[in-house]
């Protein structure tokens, strides 16, 4: 287990696990209609996902660095104007549940926004995207010891 990773006093990796627990099934049947109980999951999963930011930048600081240079090469590409030829369009995929955090490959504000939809990005950008980003989980899983 990585040392020094805190948040407010508690261990990140303990901090992890626990919201994770508790958060990891979407609200279901009548619990998915009350606001406050999607609202309450969709803060854990950007919890979450601000968590594994940190476990994942002192358990395996390459593989962040990987991902964290994945996502500057794809927002960089969405703001230049540029040939669009050979390029491959971003899919948003507008979920009927909240996203979790391991769903999460540029931020949780990005990540939904519909706008995107369809911007283009060179297939070689996206692809190191998912393989920085799917690595990235996999450290986070070995970091805190459990695999869903």
């Amino acid at each position: 287990m990585p040392r020094g990773i805190t948040d407010n006093g508690h261990d990140a990796i303990s901090l992890f696990r626990e919201l994770e627990a508790r958060y990891w099934t979407a609200p279901r049947g009548a619990a998915s209609k009350d606001h406050a109980v999607r609202d309450a999951y969709a803060y854990a999963h950007v919890q979450l996902y601000q968590l594994a930011q940190a476990i994942a930048g002192a358990s395996a600081p390459q593989v962040q660095a990987r991902l964290d240079a994945a996502r500057r090469e794809v927002i960089a590409r969405l703001t230049a104007s540029e040939d669009r030829l050979h390029m491959i369009a971003l899919q948003p995929v507008k979920l009927r549940r909240p996203i979790r955090w391991c769903e999460v490959m540029l931020t949780p504000e990005l990540e939904g926004n519909l706008a995107l939809s369809g911007s283009r990005v060179p297939r070689a950008v996206a692809i190191e995207l998912h393989e920085a980003h799917r690595a990235q989980v996999n450290a986070v899983r070995t970091a805190v010891g459990g695999a869903r």
